[in-house]
């Protein structure tokens, strides 16, 4: 009995230095998991986005390849989300392309264009960290003529985009985001406002918004009733007074 008093303070010690090892190497993997986490990931710099078509000029009614390469500096952007609008010069109606990754930052979409003449583009690219846009223009045919529709890029070098939530519900209030660019850059410190109104009605209701970051204007919007609404943003500075039109379904 004597013997096993004696060993009882040895076995405690040891359970105790196992114990402590077992919390220390628990700590330092959970440690080791955190700075994993927490590395940073992705690009803080300006986009550099280019923009191309295959063949060019496009052939009517045949296809064609939409391309645009992101890049932050020298570095390609592989984790970006990619969308083609597209509209012929002098008309209202838009065509949006959501593109494909390929590889070195190079992002694809196949599209068809029925009428000869001039088309714009606008590339929206989306990386975890920034919105950015770039206007391009191709051909489709041996077309030849200048006009201007109510596109968002007036022939001011100025672009816009309205960044929605994928669903609304009427009463809920939802974010309605307004990006605002001028020559591929944030346009800053603008008068930016958002009209909305439900179709076939004539009450038009205003909201201002806020500068979140750079060229990002931000507001809230409670759309009363389920339906199709109208919302335009328009933008004022300086000599600059634009807008852009887009719907949207509340259910």
């Amino acid at each position: 009995m004597k013997l096993t008093i004696r060993f009882i303070p040895m076995i405690c010690v040891l359970l105790a230095a196992a114990w402590l090892t077992a919390c220390s190497q628990k700590t330092n993997e959970h440690q080791g998991h955190q700075n994993q986490q927490h590395q940073p990931t992705g690009q803080s710099q300006p986009l550099r986005i280019e923009f191309n078509t295959n063949p060019a000029p496009a052939e009517a009614g045949k296809p064609v390849t939409l391309t645009s390469t992101v890049k932050a500096g020298n570095e390609s952007v592989n984790d970006a989300t990619v969308e083609f609008e597209v509209w012929k010069k002098g008309q209202k109606e838009h065509q949006k392309f959501g593109a494909k990754r390929q590889q070195n930052g190079t992002y694809t979409a196949s599209a068809s264009f029925r009428e000869a003449g001039e088309y714009v583009t606008i590339v929206h690219v989306t990386t975890p960290k920034t919105h950015q846009m770039a206007s391009g223009a191709f051909t489709v045919g041996q077309a030849s003529g200048h006009s201007h529709g109510d596109h968002g890029d007036h022939g001011n070098g100025v672009q816009l985009h309205i960044q929605f939530p994928s669903q609304a519900r009427s009463g809920k209030p939802i974010t309605v985001i307004g990006h605002v660019q001028r020559d591929g850059n944030p346009l800053t410190d603008a008068e930016v406002q958002f009209e909305y109104w439900k179709e076939g009605e004539q009450k038009h209701e205003w909201t201002d918004t806020a500068e979140r970051n750079p060229g990002e204007y931000l507001t809230t919007i409670r759309f009363s009733e389920p339906g199709t609404y109208r919302v335009k943003l328009h933008v004022e500075k300086g000599e600059i007074h634009d807008h852009k039109e887009e719907t949207y379904i509340v259910k």
